[in-house]
């Protein structure tokens, strides 16, 4: 199967057929053709990025805000409820916004929590702070592009 490579807004790919083999030579026995795949509409992407920050915000976010204790065992200091309170509110922010969700959450070993998203080889980390503050990083390979800081 061929990569599949972004063309405007239509993904296009190759897709091999194989028919039945006995007595056929190799080259005879697929056939190239084009598969369409549109991405998703407005409203479906919408819907796709808000389950995405509904189970990042359900899964880790609420649970840690219950029981912040719960990262002690791992040998981290955990964020406070308030921190995590901040980062929910943040999350919900973002969801809002129509913000393609991370791929994970997870604490930063000194009392905050980050998200990350990778996109290819494009990362972008979302770190709120112990101190509350949250900086927003986005790297190209290993290629800062960007890096906002908010107190």
């Amino acid at each position: 199967m061929a990569i599949l490579e972004l063309v405007d807004t239509t993904v296009l790919g190759d897709v091999e057929r194989v028919s039945d083999t006995e007595g056929v030579e190799e080259e005879a026995l697929t056939e190239s053709v084009q598969v369409e795949r549109t991405p998703p509409s407005g409203s479906e992407l919408k819907k796709l990025n808000a389950e995405g920050w509904r189970r990042t915000i359900n899964e880790p976010l609420i649970d840690w805000g219950r029981d912040p204790s719960q990262l002690e065992d791992e040998g981290i200091d955990p964020p406070s409820r308030a921190i995590v309170t901040l980062a929910l509110q943040f999350a919900m922010f973002l969801r809002d916004q129509n913000v393609a969700p991370p791929d994970r959450a997870i604490p930063n070993g000194d009392g905050g929590i980050v998200f990350k998203r990778t996109m290819g080889d494009i990362l972008e980390i979302i770190e709120v702070a112990k101190d509350a503050s949250i900086e927003i990083v986005a790297f190209h390979g290993s290629e800062i592009t960007s890096k906002q800081k908010f107190q």
